[in-house]
């Protein structure tokens, strides 16, 4: 075992990969931080894209992207502004198309989720894209998942006031179905999509369940 495990360390050390990884420099990337601030996990694409997005004082959404042929952050860019934003999930496909949720207040008692999408192709970002209904004042609104089906588009599930919903769209610049309720009442905690487009469901209450394309 051990003349094995040295072997492969061997292998390892000499391989091209091995001798070219290492750390870059840091880079300020979303500047500066002000109170009320705060930003999503890092999220990294199949081709070694990745993006951060965080919110800015609570009234901007800012992101920057990873380009891994340069090595290098692009500048960070704002992507929606409004009232009380809270950042929700966000994801990049095969393709280097991205989709970033968030919910913002339009009015003191409403909020609504929505959807900023990328490009891959032209790397320009869209217009931020309404993706909740009306909501009853005061009802939460919560993005759960992104998925990217097989056939291609992109697939949003969300939580409003105890109701799973689903929105569909077919290419980065194509435009948002109208909301579909997949489960209800259901405490939805975490969804995912797979590659068919179905939808799995998990909630708080121990409950689960799949719904078809």
């Amino acid at each position: 075992i051990r003349a094995t495990l040295a072997a492969l360390l061997l292998a390892l050390s000499a391989s091209p990969a091995w001798a070219q990884a290492g750390w870059t420099t840091s880079a300020l990337i979303v500047a500066p931080h002000a109170a009320g601030s705060a930003a999503t996990p890092l999220v990294v694409g199949e081709n070694g894209e990745a993006l951060i997005v965080s919110t800015w004082a609570g009234t901007q959404l800012r992101t920057a992207q990873y380009h891994p042929a340069g090595q290098t952050w692009s500048p960070a860019v704002t992507i929606a502004e409004g009232g009380a934003l809270l950042v929700g999930p966000a994801a990049i496909d095969r393709d280097g198309n991205a989709v970033v949720v968030f919910s913002r207040e339009d009015t003191p008692t409403h909020r609504y989720l929505y959807a900023v999408r990328f490009d891959g192709a032209t790397r320009q970002w869209g217009a931020a894209a309404r993706l909740s209904d009306a909501v009853a004042p005061g009802a939460p609104v919560t993005a759960l998942g992104i998925g990217f089906p097989s056939g291609g588009g992109t697939t949003v599930v969300f939580a409003e006031a105890g109701v799973a919903r689903v929105v569909r769209t077919t290419g980065p610049t194509a435009p948002w179905s109208a909301a579909q309720t997949l489960f209800a009442p259901l405490l939805a905690q975490v969804a995912a999509v797979e590659a068919d487009g179905g939808v799995l469901l998990a909630g708080a209450d121990f409950q689960a369940v799949r719904v078809v394309a």
